[in-house]
C-alpha cells in the first residue's frame, strides 16, 4: 500500500505512531513533495520514459477513495484504492 509510504513521509512515524514528534521530523516532507518522490522522482530514478499528459496519450490512473490532501496525514493508511487503469488498459476494480 503506496499510502503507508506517504504516511510515513509525512509524518516520520512507523505504523503505530511512534515515535510521536516524528522519527528526524525536520525531515517530513509537504503532500506535494511526497506525490513527487513517489510518482515523477520515481519515474525519473527509474530511467522511464513518459511523464507528460498529452491528448491521445495512454495513461495510468488511479482512483481512490476520499481526497488524500484533505485528510490527518496520520490517516492517509486508510485511504482504499477503487481503480487503477495502467496504459490505458483497467487492470484493477475493488472488490474484482
Amino acid at each position: 500500500n503506496p499510502w503507508l509510504g506517504f504516511r510515513a513521509a509525512l509524518t516520520r512515524q512507523d505504523a503505530a505512531g511512534q515515535p510521536l514528534d516524528g522519527w528526524f521530523p525536520d525531515q517530513r516532507l509537504t503532500f506535494d513533495e511526497a506525490l513527487t518522490a513517489f510518482t515523477r522522482s520515481a519515474r525519473e530514478a527509474a530511467r522511464q520514459p513518459g511523464g507528460v499528459i498529452l491528448v491521445g496519450g495512454l495513461g495510468d490512473l488511479t482512483i481512490i477513495d476520499r481526497d488524500p490532501t484533505r485528510m490527518p496525514p496520520g490517516e492517509l493508511g486508510n485511504v482504499k484504492t477503487l481503480r487503477t487503469v495502467v496504459g490505458g488498459r483497467e487492470v484493477r476494480v475493488a472488490g474484482g
